[in-house]
C-alpha cells in the first residue's frame, strides 16, 4: 500500500527459473549405448519499471515460483519434462497486471539416442515506463555414447541486475540431468522469481 504523497514507485522484478528436464537411460540393458543428456531450463525475464500508484490503494504482488526438476528416465526411456518456472507480477487494485515478469520455460528432456535443448527464457512487460529483459536460454545437453552418458546442460543465468544485487540462484534455470549408462539422472529445480518495490 503506497503511502501518502507517492504517486509513482520503481519495481524491479524476475521471475522463476525453468526447472531442468531428466536424463535419459541407456538405450538398452547391457548395451547399445548411454542415454543423453537433458538441456538447462531458461532463466526469468527482468522487468524493471516505473509505475503510476494511488496513495493508499491496495496493490498485489505475487512472487513466481522456480519449476521443478524432471524425473531420470529408465533403462530405454527418455527423461522426464521439467516445470516452466512462475511469473512475478505486480497487479493494481483492479487485478491490472502493472508489471509482469515471466517464468522461464522447462528444457527439452534427454532421450536414449539423444541430447535435449536448453529451454528458453521468460518475457517480461510494464504497463508504463521501463525496460525489459528477455530471460537467458539454457545450455543443451550432450548426447551420450557407446560408454557414457551425456552431460545434462547448465541452467540459464538470469538478465544484467541493474541497480538490484539479486540473491545467489534466484531465477536461474534448473541444470538438466545427466544421461546414464543405466537409469538417467533427474534434472534440477529452478531459482524462485525476486521482486523489489521502492520510491
Amino acid at each position: 500500500m503506497p503511502p501518502a504523497g507517492v504517486t509513482s514507485i520503481h519495481v524491479q522484478a524476475w521471475g522463476g527459473g525453468g526447472g531442468g528436464s531428466g536424463g535419459a537411460g541407456a538405450r538398452t540393458t547391457g548395451g547399445g549405448g548411454a542415454g543423453g543428456g537433458a538441456g538447462g531450463g531458461g532463466a526469468g525475464g527482468l522487468a524493471w519499471c516505473v509505475v503510476p500508484v494511488s496513495p493508499g490503494g491496495l496493490y498485489t504482488v505475487d512472487v513466481g515460483a522456480g519449476g521443478n526438476g524432471g524425473g531420470g528416465g529408465s533403462v530405454g526411456g527418455s527423461g522426464g519434462d521439467g516445470n516452466w518456472g512462475e511469473s512475478t507480477t505486480l497487479r493494481a487494485p483492479d487485478a491490472t497486471f502493472l508489471v509482469d515478469a515471466g517464468g522461464g520455460r522447462f528444457s527439452g528432456r534427454g532421450t536414449p539416442p539423444g541430447a535435449g535443448d536448453g529451454g528458453n527464457g521468460g518475457g517480461a512487460s510494464c504497463s508504463g515506463d521501463g525496460v525489459t529483459r528477455t530471460g537467458a536460454i539454457g545450455e543443451s545437453g550432450r548426447p551420450g555414447t557407446a560408454t557414457e552418458g551425456g552431460t545434462g546442460g547448465q541452467g540459464a543465468e538470469p538478465a544484467p541486475q541493474g541497480i538490484i544485487a539479486l540473491p545467489p540462484g534466484r531465477a536461474t534455470g534448473g541444470d538438466g540431468g545427466n544421461g546414464g549408462t543405466e537409469t538417467g539422472s533427474p534434472g534440477e529445480s529452478g531459482g524462485d522469481g525476486y521482486i523489489v518495490v521502492w520510491w
